[in-house]
């Protein structure tokens, strides 16, 4: 088995809601109270993006291209969370923010209180 580097991990628990103030040509502007520097990861609705810009309360990413295409599109407001810093409270799980395949959902069943999610094989 291949080992992975785990660089940035996330507990999956959303600390804000960040307002949308510009997504142009690859740049995504968030307003946001987040403490974060340059270099810093930060999970935007579940994708990991890396800090290329901070500015009075407002966090800039560079969303790459194939980014674009496998995440969901942003909408005018995005939930956000920093990156797990060590000594921190977990409060919920280990997670990363990665896009490492894609795959198409099949079918959605009951299955007791719960659903069951069928997809074709991840590429």
């Amino acid at each position: 088995m291949p080992s992975v580097a785990f660089d940035s991990m996330f507990t999956g628990i959303v600390q804000e809601r960040g307002r949308v103030s510009s997504f142009e040509d690859g740049r995504l502007v968030v307003e946001s109270g987040i403490r974060a520097g340059i270099g810093d990861s930060v999970a935007v609705d579940g994708v990991c993006l890396t800090v290329t810009g901070n500015d009075d309360g407002r966090l800039a990413f560079d969303v790459m291209v194939e980014t674009q295409r496998r995440a969901k599109p942003f909408g005018a407001e995005v939930n956000l969370e920093p990156a797990l810093r060590a000594g921190e409270p977990l409060g919920g799980h280990y997670v990363q923010g990665h896009v490492d395949a894609t795959g198409t959902v099949r079918s959605v069943d009951d299955e007791g209180d719960g659903k069951r999610a069928s997809s074709t094989e991840c590429r």
